[in-house]
């Protein structure tokens, strides 16, 4: 198995016979995005890219961040209905949370950069 999440976006990108300009556009990003998803340039994504990433590279968002194939159904499971919810509250707030670190570091980035 792949060790980063980089890494196995170009593998299963391979194994679908895709290419990098088809990924990023059914992900609708740029190629240059795309390639360095794949280069490892690009450490950290939003939420919202590794759900269309996952969905366009027909893997689970576990399975392409973590490279684990834990159902999130699993992770419920024994949990009730009210601490379900507070779980689903929690990682959406998470993942607002890493959208918007991800929007700062780029903005710093691009500043840094003189862009």
């Amino acid at each position: 198995m792949s060790a980063t999440w980089n890494e196995r976006v170009g593998e299963r990108r391979r194994a679908l016979n895709l290419t990098k300009t088809e990924l990023a556009k059914r992900c609708g990003v740029s190629v240059p995005t795309a390639q360095q998803w794949e280069s490892g340039e690009i450490e950290e994504t939003s939420a919202s890219n590794f759900d269309r990433l996952a969905k366009v590279l027909e893997v689970s968002v576990n399975w392409l961040r973590f490279g684990t194939y834990v159902d999130d159904e699993d992770l419920m499971a024994g949990l009730t209905n009210t601490q379900q919810q507070t779980v689903r509250t929690l990682i959406n707030t998470l993942r607002r949370q890493n959208e918007e670190a991800v929007q700062i570091a780029e903005e710093l980035k691009r500043s840094s950069n003189g862009d």
